[in-house]
């Protein structure tokens, strides 16, 4: 659904007016834009939840890459982690009533006079340098933002609250603030259904994926790739990540695919990230004379591959710019493939055939795929969070990672690795049982082990 509009290149919410012939472009959640305004518009209803919940402050509310956070004044007190999940089911009931998000527009002065209660937000306005300001109503909670928001409150399907922690107003030596994170999405399926393989955007290298598992799930996803390789007569090469662009010219890349390949200013010529194996592997068969006798020669190439993506075509993990790809070539002979024999004199140089293959493709690509195919919820040999340890109380941590549980005198997480499980353990002393239990339910690992005396 539409969450924000785009008119003549500038955003506004949907409820504003059109007051003449317009460029218009409807943007949902899973545009950059739709989403910012969707956790923008979650961050005032964060506030307008905590002013009540705690008593507090509204200081700030905005939105980030992953999410959002307020920040409240709360005098000398502080949140604590107990409260979450309160105040998490607070907002899931005022989202519930649909309060709409009201906009309003006026001259600074008269702004002045509505937020005259609230110094953190007359400190804000004073930075204004507009003639006008523009502040949104939802509910109780009356709040200096520039907009775009939703509609109402009741588009905001489903929250959750994930962290609390200090912040200081304005830099250090500002007055001590308590800071709550959350995330938001339009349904609830987004959050009982986290994907498993947790890759994330990384700012400073769009749209290049992180991720806290090796090849985004399972360390052994392709299995023992290069065992495989041996097994079926592959020989595992590496090739270097930049070539001359000679290379891609030599092999008619760079006349057809020039846009898309990164260039690298170096010293004494340029140079280009590869986009693709197949020169590379070529190069290293003809470094020398190759006879019909080695054929078929088969070269493996699990490496790091690098495109220039245009923006609009980058979605999620289906198409990035940085991945990985279990690339192989073939070098045959046109006898070793199904097509009819070429009589050749004995002597004479032939050019041989190259088959050009890749069992998975982008790994990136098959990530997104068993991920929505599994529907967040991956079998033990593909899940990356397999087990889970949690101490039910701080003495019995130092148990839960040194003791008896399964062989004596040996660390129980280690114990589990050692045995081919990815193991974690949950050992925040700031957060009740039943909420680590919760949470790892939520990241749905196969097994929790729970030790108490």
């Amino acid at each position: 659904a539409a969450l924000v509009a785009r008119v003549n290149g500038a955003l506004q919410d949907l409820e504003r007016p059109l007051e003449c012939d317009t460029d218009l472009e409807l943007l949902d959640f899973s545009s950059p834009e739709g989403r910012e305004a969707f956790w923008r518009s979650s961050a005032c209803l964060l506030g307008a939840v905590a002013e009540q919940f705690f008593g507090a402050t509204l200081c700030s509310a905005r939105a980030t890459e992953d999410g959002f956070f307020c920040d409240v004044h709360m005098g000398s007190r502080t949140v604590q982690s107990a409260e979450l999940p309160a105040l998490e089911e607070a907002c899931a009931t005022f989202a519930r009533a649909r309060h709409r998000f009201e906009r309003l527009e006026a001259p600074r002065q008269q702004l002045a006079e509505l937020l005259q209660h609230n110094s953190f937000q007359l400190e804000q306005l004073e930075e204004v340098t507009s003639p006008t300001a523009t502040v949104y109503r939802c509910g109780p909670l009356l709040q200096l933002c520039r907009g775009p928001l939703l509609r109402h409150t009741g588009l905001i399907g489903a929250l959750r609250v994930l962290t609390s922690s200090a912040a200081l107003w304005g830099g250090s030596g500002g007055c001590s603030l308590q800071r709550v994170a959350a995330v938001a999405f339009p349904s609830a399926q987004h959050l009982e259904h986290p994907p498993q393989f947790p890759p994330y955007p990384q700012a400073l290298s769009p749209p290049s994926p992180c991720s806290p598992h090796a090849r985004g799930g399972r360390a052994d996803i392709p299995p023992s790739p290069q065992s495989e390789y041996r097994a079926r007569g592959f020989s595992e090469v590496v090739t270097p990540n930049l070539f001359s662009p000679r290379l891609w010219e030599l092999s008619g890349h760079w006349q057809h695919y020039s846009p898309h390949i990164f260039c690298v200013p170096a010293a004494p010529e340029s140079l280009s990230l590869k986009p693709m194996n197949c020169p590379a592997h070529c190069l290293m068969f003809a470094h020398r004379p190759r006879s019909w006798r080695e054929l078929p020669l088969r070269l493996a190439d699990f490496g790091v591959l690098h495109r220039n993506e245009p923006p609009g075509t980058l979605t999620g993990l289906t198409r990035v710019r940085r991945f990985q790809q279990d690339d192989a070539h073939i070098f045959c002979t046109m006898e070793q493939v199904p097509f009819p024999p070429v009589p050749l004199p004995s002597g004479a140089l032939a050019r041989p055939v190259l088959v050009h293959r890749a069992v998975l493709g982008s790994v990136e690509r098959m990530v997104a795929v068993l991920a929505e195919s599994c529907g967040g919820r991956c079998p033990l040999w593909l899940s990356p969070l397999q087990a889970m340890v949690i101490p039910q109380t701080p003495e019995v941590e130092d148990y839960a990672r040194e003791g008896t549980l399964l062989v004596p005198g040996a660390q129980v997480q280690a114990v589990l690795r050692r045995g081919g499980l990815m193991a974690d353990l949950d050992g925040d002393p700031g957060t009740t049982l039943a909420r680590k239990i919760r949470r790892a339910q939520l990241a749905h690992y196969n097994f929790q082990l729970g030790k108490g005396r």
